[in-house]
Order: structure tokens, then sequence, then C-alpha cells
């Protein structure tokens, strides 16, 4: 597909919900970083920033940073990476692999001819590419960034895409919730009781 314009451009002149956080998903990240929150009395929130982007090679179209810190002095970054690429083909599945996965560490062949067809069907791909800092004593990556938990991804998907739909599936929101969340928990928890 040839882009005439810009991302800056064309988000006025065909805006797409889905191209960037959706209210829903902000909303789910946002809940998520309030129940680590709530875990420790000692917490306090720092910042949350959230950033478009355009024309980037990477497909990312927008970020969310969240600083927070735990028992007062163990503080975290969380970056939420919104990815969005349209104009797929089913062949494209071969080039995103962990989307495919969603999280998982491995795939099947069921899960690849699936992933085909999804593309085939929605001819597009977005996600949620998640970075965690520890910054207790220096910077260290705990999700992303070539640690062993690289390519941290959340695929999102949503009801009705082929006709502009931007609610989460169920299914989706679901597994955002009870395992994507859940591992990002138990990382950041295991991190915290270091001290």
């Amino acid at each position: 597909m040839i882009k005439i314009f810009g991302d800056k451009i064309d988000d006025q002149i065909f805006p797409k919900e889905i191209k960037r956080f959706t209210q829903e998903e902000k909303d789910l990240i946002t809940n998520f970083v309030n129940s680590l929150l709530r875990k420790d009395k000692k917490s306090e929130l720092d910042k949350i920033e959230i950033t478009p982007l355009y024309d980037r090679l990477d497909c990312c179209t927008e970020t969310m940073d969240i600083i927070f810190r735990l028992k007062s002095i163990n503080e975290f970054r969380l970056i939420f990476k919104k990815y969005y690429r349209s104009g797929l083909k089913d062949k494209d599945y071969i080039t995103h692999p962990d989307f495919m996965r969603d999280g998982r560490e491995y795939s099947t062949e069921n899960d690849y001819s699936d992933f085909k067809n999804e593309l085939k069907k929605e001819k597009i791909i977005t996600g949620i590419y998640v970075e965690c800092i520890s910054l207790i004593k220096s910077a260290k990556f705990l999700i992303g960034e070539m640690h062993e938990k690289s390519n941290f991804v959340i695929r999102t998907r949503y009801e009705d895409v082929e006709r502009g739909g931007s609610n989460l599936t169920e299914k989706c929101k679901y597994r955002i919730k009870t395992f994507h969340f859940d591992k990002i928990f138990k990382i950041i928890e295991e991190e915290n009781s270091k001290d």
C-alpha cells in the first residue's frame, strides 16, 4: 500500500480509532497500574505520559509511559507502545510471530494456520509492546530490550474490525487481564521483593 501523506496528515483525513490507544485500552492499563499501587500503602504514582508517534518504521503509533514507586523507594517504569500495521496479506503472518504467540513462549502448527486466516480476514495487526524497567539501583530491563522476556507482546483484537469496530473482543480483554497483566505483575513483584 502506497502512503501519499505522512501519519499526522493521514490521521486528520482518515482517522482510525484503533491506530492509537483506545480509551478502553487506556482504562485497562490505568486500572492495572492502580491495582499494583493498591498492593502497597507506600506506593506512589510519579508520572503518566501519553505521546503520539508518527511515521515510524517499527509501526508504533503511540506510547504510554508510566513511572511509579513501590515501598516508597523502588522505582519502576512501564512503557506501553501501541503497534498498528494495516494493508496486510495472509503471507505477512511469517514476519509477525510474536503477535501470533500473543505472550506465549511457543507456537503450534494450528497457531500459524489460525493467524494466517485472521490476517486474511482483518488485514491489520494491532497490539501493544511492553517494556518494564527497574530503576531501583540502576536502570535494568525486566521486560524488553534484549532481556530474556524481550518482545513482550499483547495482541489486540477488535469486534467487527473490518467495518471500523474499536471495542476489544471479550476474549482479548480477558486474556489481557488474566494472562498478560498477571505475568507483568509477577515480574514486578519478584523484583520489588528483592530488598
